[in-house]
């Protein structure tokens, strides 16, 4: 609904862009500073019957890697982590997955369900952190992690796959039709 799409985008980009916005210049004053934003895998976009909650995170990856390099010149670093912890929210939703049911939901897919009791605890997520927040860090700006347990992941950059170029003149439809399935799009 437009309802919740407003309250997970309000909550997520929207707010951490109003924290950043205010920290910013005391942190540029002083000629240093740590910003962590806190988002989830669900950035790339597969959590089923989720756009809001994926397009959201998304907003705070893109919001992270921009913010990263405007303030990187102030000895200030942002960069954002993805856990995977039983956390509050992790909760929320074990809850409501199993009072509602399938057909009702428009949270996700079963697929994605996880037996939280075997999540790692929040408590593991906290070195990671505390690394970044450093003066040890300060040449990790604009990444994005993901944190589970004994776990860290380095989510790559976004980067051109493939290029197509029509010199002369601009594309016609039927000469994308042509060339898009062979000369862009990966074989299968």
């Amino acid at each position: 609904t437009e309802e919740l799409w407003d309250r997970v985008t309000l909550t997520k980009p929207k707010g951490y862009f109003n924290c950043i916005r205010h920290a910013a210049p005391f942190m540029i004053k002083q000629k240093w500073g740590r910003i962590i934003n806190c988002t989830s895998r669900a950035f790339l976009g597969d959590v089923l019957k989720h756009a809001e909650y994926c397009a959201a995170n998304a907003g705070v990856v893109g919001l992270t890697r921009a913010v990263a390099k405007e303030l990187y010149q102030y000895g200030i670093t942002c960069n954002a982590f993805a856990p995977f912890a039983r956390t509050r929210a992790a909760f929320e939703l074990t809850a409501y997955d199993k009072a509602v049911t399938e057909a009702e939901s428009p949270w996700m897919d079963r697929k994605f369900a996880f037996v939280l009791e075997k999540a790692p605890s929040p408590d593991d997520v906290a070195p990671f952190i505390n690394y970044l927040a450093s003066e040890e860090a300060a040449g990790i700006n604009g990444k994005v992690f993901n944190i589970g347990g004994s776990i860290i992941n380095l989510y790559s950059e976004p980067e051109i796959a493939r290029t197509l170029v029509k010199y002369g003149g601009r594309w016609t439809i039927d000469e994308l039709r042509q060339q898009i399935p062979f000369g862009l799009l990966p074989p299968e």
